[in-house]
């Protein structure tokens, strides 16, 4: 095994790749939080994994700004200037600490994904004790393990390499269980028979895809880091400089853990972005869109069974929602009552026009609204009813159906029906994923 001499520089070539590879992750930080804060809802600022992620995306932005500033010709060691016990260069020590820092937060919010999963109400609660306390334990461990590395990286340990090696280790053991969890919940979704519908079965395709390929690309940096730190602690010498330079092998293991921590940190704050909100995107752009033809027929044969009739219909039970990971209750779009419209307004329309009539209604559910509607008109489903029977109580299954000579008269049916049908309308609260 070949050694350098003194002053062995680690990063050669001022370190390209690695520059290169914060460089553009730098660049995907930037949209990436403004489209995060301008796009968020008041109700998503106050769900915890709201700030969690946007902790994680802040440290996120100080340690690329510290690694793109370190980043220079002259990370050398050498064992006449007293660096013996340090892991890295003396100004790297704290780039070091953040590539396990902001890892460990970006995953806290994983484990509330899971916990969003598994509410409190469904199931035992020792089985949810389980569930959401082992994963909850290795992040706790985690942290131990870095308080460790942090004492080894400041020179006064000689147990570096293995406090990596285990904080790594833990770390794909709780990401692996938390994908494992969600897949596993997804898929008994999909199994479930009162769930047969075109737009619930593809719903759910979609929340499959999202974590799987939020999922995958994380597990196997994490994993490529946990063999390159196994083969560090099988021969190096655990960070310790003192007894000589570092040959070239140890060099390039030095050399390949640093890119793959850097790797970890990008995948796990941006793919854990990915893992709580990509479900809901491709779900409400897909219902802005409505390309789906076989779907809206299945809409519009529920709508006319269930929803009533009309441009009003907007409030039935055909209202489809998203959510944002972390929250298991229904959204207040459904139609309870007293709600507020500027609730779910994103920050960024109050930056654009501050005046603007906000239009929370879903516009698919109002199209298929108003096809049903026209359906019923051009089909001949309306059925004559005396005066005497608008003040009378109406099933939700049946609609307004008060006609007049023929003619159907919505307006009058919206003004004179009493609150209590009104009520009845709004049908029951669609389920969230």
């Amino acid at each position: 095994m070949s050694s350098t001499g003194p002053n062995t520089k680690i990063f050669k070539r001022s370190d390209f790749y690695g520059l290169a590879m914060m460089s553009s992750f730098f660049g995907c930080l930037v949209p990436t939080t403004l489209a995060y804060i301008l796009f968020s809802t008041k109700r998503m600022r106050r769900l915890p994994i709201f700030w969690v992620q946007a902790i994680a995306l802040a440290f996120a932005f100080i340690y690329t700004c510290m690694e793109i500033a370190f980043f220079r010709n002259d990370h050398t060691v050498n064992p006449q200037e007293e660096l013996e016990g340090q892991y890295w260069y003396d100004e790297g020590q704290a780039a070091a600490g953040f590539r396990l820092l902001v890892p460990l937060i970006a995953d806290i919010a994983i484990v509330m994904k899971v916990a969003a999963f598994y509410p409190h109400h469904v199931g035992p609660t020792p089985k949810r004790l389980l569930i959401i306390g082992f994963p909850s334990a290795l992040l706790v461990a985690r942290l131990v393990m870095q308080i460790i590395t942090w004492v080894n990286y400041s020179g006064k340990g000689d147990q570096l390499t293995q406090a990596l090696t285990a904080e790594i280790t833990l770390q794909v053991f709780g990401n692996a269980f938390c994908s494992i969890l969600l897949l596993r919940k997804t898929f008994d979704l999909a199994r479930n028979k009162h769930l047969s519908t075109r737009r619930a079965q593809r719903r759910l395709a979609h929340l499959i895809e999202a974590l799987l390929m939020t999922f995958i690309p994380a597990i196997i940096v994490q994993f490529s880091l946990m063999v390159i730190q196994f083969i560090d602690v099988t021969n190096t010498r655990n960070g310790n400089f003192g007894r000589g330079p570092p040959s070239t092998f140890e060099a390039n293991i030095y050399r390949g853990e640093t890119y793959c921590q850097q790797a970890n940190v990008i995948v796990s704050v941006l793919f854990g972005l990915l893992a709580t909100l990509w479900s809901s995107i491709r779900t409400r752009s897909e219902d802005l869109t409505a390309t789906n033809s076989a779907n809206a027929a299945e809409s519009r044969k529920t709508g006319s069974e269930v929803a009533p009739a009309g441009p009003y219909a907007s409030n039935g039970p055909i209202n489809h929602t998203s959510t944002f990971g972390g929250s298991s209750r229904p959204s207040a779009r459904t139609g309870s009552t007293g709600y507020n419209r500027e609730e779910d307004r994103p920050l960024l329309s109050f930056l654009v026009d501050a005046h603007a009539p906000i239009d929370v209604r879903d516009p698919t559910s109002s199209r298929v609204g108003e096809e049903a509607f026209d359906l019923r008109l051009r089909g001949g489903a309306l059925q004559s009813s005396d005066q005497h029977q608008r003040g009378q109580s109406f099933s939700s299954h049946q609609g307004y159906k008060l006609a007049s000579a023929g003619q159907y008269d919505l307006e009058n049916a919206s003004t004179n029906a009493p609150d209590s049908i009104q009520d009845r309308t709004m049908g029951p609260k669609s389920v969230e994923y």
